[in-house]
């Protein structure tokens, strides 16, 4: 079985179009880019061109406009809940807001949250993040990773912490293949591309 995947990352609360400078688009004549509006008009002209496929995002939903400045994680949850995610992994400046405000945010999505190497202690946090998401229907299983990173450059609580990224995920892994037949297993990340290449070459 074929899948396709479909994915977006960093957005950075652009959730409306915005200029070739990254401000408002207050000059349509010169372009305007982005968006979610764009996004979703993208993924139904696509998705249904695949009889299998998954949507996915690889985190950094915060930061970056007035929507997250103004209303935190209320109007992007309110946004990406109408794109049909199939899964997300949380970025680095998912935390910059603190622990309540992030869970606050993951209470009030529709779609699993998945990161295979961060434990928390926080109530919604706990609740909501998993390692791994397991897709039957494609015969795929789906795992989760942040940034270490994160610990240092955002505002996570004393009770989170950001585990091993290579250990977290391989645990993962042994787990999936110890409990499923899924062989095709694929890592949702937000740690970076020459991290990405090393992780691919550290598990099995």
């Amino acid at each position: 079985t074929t899948t396709a995947f479909f994915h977006i990352n960093d957005v950075h609360a652009h959730l409306d179009e915005f200029s070739s400078s990254g401000t408002d688009c207050t000059r349509p004549e010169r372009g305007c880019f982005g968006g979610y509006a764009r996004v979703k008009h993208a993924i139904d002209e696509l998705r249904p061109q695949y009889e299998n496929s998954l949507f996915l995002d690889a985190g950094d939903e915060f930061q970056g406009t007035l929507f997250y400045t103004f209303y935190k994680g209320e109007k992007i949850a309110e946004t990406v809940n109408q794109l049909g995610f199939d899964a997300m992994t949380l970025g680095n400046h998912e935390f910059d807001g603190g622990d309540d405000e992030l869970g606050e945010f993951l209470l009030n999505l529709t779609f699993p949250v998945l990161s295979a190497n961060i434990v928390s202690t926080h109530p919604a946090l706990n609740k909501t993040i998993l390692p791994y998401k397991i897709y039957e229907k494609h015969g795929v299983a789906v795992i989760g990773c942040t940034t270490q990173t994160t610990a240092n450059i955002a505002n996570p609580g004393p009770g989170t912490e950001f585990l091993d990224v290579v250990s977290s995920v391989q645990r993962a892994i042994d787990e999936i293949h110890a409990t499923t037949d899924i062989k095709r297993i694929v890592a949702l990340t937000h740690i970076g591309y020459t991290d990405d290449q090393a992780l691919a070459a550290a598990t099995t």
